[in-house]
C-alpha cells in the first residue's frame, strides 16, 4: 500500500465533507463555509401588534355623548385633547384624551386655541376625558361625567 500524501486539494476535500455533514452547505468564500439559509418556522405572515392608542370603540362610545362645552345632545364628534398628553408635534393624542364636541364647539376650539377654549369655559378637559376613559361602553356613566363637567360651568357663570 501507498502512503497517502496530503495535498492541498485532498484536504480541500476532506474538509468539505466534514463540513456537509456538520449542516453546512458546498459553498466556500475564502475557504470558509457558509451556513445554509434558514427556512422559515411558517408561511403565514405575522400579525401586526394592535396599536394600544386608538381605540374604535371608546371613540363610537363618545360621539354618542353630549356636548362637553355646550350640552347639545349627540352626536358629537371626538376631539382630542393635545395638551398635557401623549401626542407631539404633528402626533395625535391617544384615543383616552379624547373629549365629546359638537362640530360648532369643535371648530372653536380649533380656532382660538386649545388652552384658550378650555379655560374661558373652566373645565379640565384632560380630567374629562381619562374620566371617560375609565367608564368607556357605560352610556349611563358618561353621561354623567358629562353633566357633572357642565354643572361646574354653570356654576362658574352664576
Amino acid at each position: 500500500m501507498t502512503p497517502r500524501i496530503d495535498t492541498p486539494s485532498n484536504a480541500l476535500s476532506a474538509s468539505s465533507s466534514s463540513v456537509q455533514k456538520a449542516g453546512f452547505s458546498g459553498s466556500h468564500r475564502r475557504g470558509l463555509a457558509m451556513p445554509d439559509p434558514r427556512i422559515p418556522r411558517s408561511l403565514t405572515p405575522r400579525k401586526s401588534k394592535p396599536d394600544l392608542r386608538r381605540r374604535v370603540q371608546h371613540l363610537t362610545f363618545l360621539r354618542q355623548l353630549p356636548c362637553v362645552a355646550c350640552g347639545k345632545a349627540a352626536p358629537s364628534e371626538a376631539a382630542h385633547v393635545r395638551t398635557g398628553t401623549d401626542g407631539g408635534v404633528e402626533v395625535k393624542p391617544g384615543d383616552r384624551y379624547a373629549v365629546p364636541l359638537c362640530a360648532s364647539c369643535h371648530a372653536k376650539q380649533h380656532r382660538i386655541g386649545e388652552l384658550t377654549f378650555w379655560s374661558a369655559l373652566r373645565i379640565d378637559s384632560l380630567n374629562v376625558a381619562l374620566r371617560l376613559w375609565t367608564v368607556s361602553a357605560d352610556l349611563k356613566a358618561g353621561e354623567r361625567t358629562v353633566f357633572r363637567a357642565r354643572q361646574q360651568i354653570d356654576l362658574a357663570k352664576a
